[in-house]
């Protein structure tokens, strides 16, 4: 069996000024690729919340998907009934390299 590679997706959320609740980020994630690609294509994505302070993001995912995981990340316009969009900055390979990327 092939070992499953994985994306590491850093997102910021806009205006920098929301307060962001963890619980309401991944439920307004998880809601959109659902929406997006349903509960197989969910799947398949395999998304995972690993970071979160103030107003960025690092969600992991799988590096098949990772295109679909964007997509939906895009389409949200709310989260928590906050109007807010958030936006991919930075996709790498490992969690190390991604936060390297965003401290440059």
């Amino acid at each position: 069996m092939p070992r499953i590679r994985h994306r590491y997706v850093f997102l910021r959320a806009f205006p920098e000024d929301v307060v962001l609740d963890k619980s309401d980020v991944w439920r307004a994630i998880q809601s959109s690729l659902q929406y997006l690609v349903g509960a197989l294509g969910y799947a398949d994505v395999n998304p995972y919340l690993v970071r979160m302070q103030k107003n960025w993001i690092v969600i992991r995912c799988n590096s098949e998907h990772v295109r679909k995981l964007i997509a939906a990340v895009t389409l949200i316009k709310d989260v928590g009934g906050k109007t807010l969009s958030l936006d991919v900055l930075k996709v790498s390979g490992t969690l190390r390299a991604l936060l390297r990327k965003i401290k440059h």
